[in-house]
């Protein structure tokens, strides 16, 4: 028996990425559920008519709803992504796990937009015995996950700083920024925002600057570079460490490692050296959503069998 998936908002990450994309690779939850063998799309929801018929079309969803809560009664399924705008994911989610829960929500960040909301949710998932998963998929990507190890093995001695440049927004993609550094770095024990005139690309989500203090004695810093209006998208991480450097460029597609050596014009002085055999393979964006979806339906498949068998 398949996993059951449908998807709720059928924008940009819900599919249209991968239906206007330009280069290989896997974008959105619909072509993460397409690659799976174990997984059938069954159904969609999004307010706007022409969106969804169009969703329906191109990933062959026959039952495609106006509301999320008419799909969530018409169709058990294991596994919902929840794909709408970031100030509607609290009230969606709830939805969700109101109706007939499925056994994992797949969501996009952020899980709520204030502390309160997202504990209400994750406690009431908990309840039900849901599991939530937020869509930080470079927590699954291979590279991201090589940088942990380096940095926890001491490879490149203990990190000093680590600076991250982002676009479109705290809730949209900052917080991206603040989960991949304690990923990669270590839990954030104190907050402080920085001054300046905080503007949004994104109305209403500005790119604020601000320090994390990690409890491994490290600080971050985050700096929007939006301020002036969205130009281009950019999300790169520098970490500095006593004995080496690790850089996330590219949007997190190229990791590059830096180790010191001997400064060739000043005697008794060292530089960080960026060695290219060095470099860690990080092809994110091809694996993108595809990561998460591909551990969260193996899981539930492997669950489904074992039920049948007993």
């Amino acid at each position: 028996m398949r996993v059951r998936a449908a998807v709720i908002g059928c924008g940009g990450i819900a599919g249209r990425y991968d239906e206007e994309k330009t280069a290989a690779g896997c974008y959105t939850h619909a072509g993460a559920y397409r690659l799976h063998p174990e997984v059938e799309l069954v159904a969609a929801a999004d307010p706007d008519p022409a969106r969804r018929a169009a969703f329906g079309r191109r990933w062959g969803v026959r039952h495609v709803y106006a509301d999320a809560r008419d799909l969530l009664a018409q169709h058990p399924v294991e596994i919902v992504s929840v794909c709408v705008p970031d100030a509607l994911h609290e009230e969606v989610i709830g939805q969700v796990l109101a109706a007939r829960p499925p056994k994992v929500i797949f969501a996009e960040k952020p899980l709520a937009l204030g502390r309160h909301g997202a504990r209400k949710l994750l406690d009431e998932a908990a309840a039900l015995g849901v599991r939530i998963v937020l869509n930080n998929q470079r927590r699954w990507e291979a590279g991201h996950r090589q940088v942990r190890d380096l940095i926890r093995a001491g490879t490149i001695g203990q990190v000093v700083t680590v600076t991250a440049f982002y676009v479109k927004g705290l809730y949209h993609i900052g917080c991206t920024a603040i989960d991949t550094i304690r990923f990669l770095v270590g839990e954030v024990e104190t907050v402080q925002a920085l001054g300046g005139e905080h503007r949004a690309s994104i109305p209403g989500d500005p790119s604020v600057d601000a320090a994390l203090y990690l409890g491994n004695g490290a600080t971050a810093a985050m700096l929007g570079v939006d301020r002036y209006g969205y130009r281009y998208s950019l999300f790169e991480l520098d970490i500095l460490a006593t004995e080496g450097r690790v850089r996330l460029v590219g949007n997190g597609d190229r990791i590059l490692v830096s180790r010191v050596r001997p400064y060739a014009h000043y005697p008794g002085f060292g530089e960080l050296h960026e060695a290219p055999d060095r470099a860690i393979p990080a092809p994110l964006c091809a694996g993108g959503v595809a990561l998460p979806i591909r551990c969260s339906a193996y899981g539930l498949a492997a669950g489904q069998r074992a039920s049948m068998r007993t």
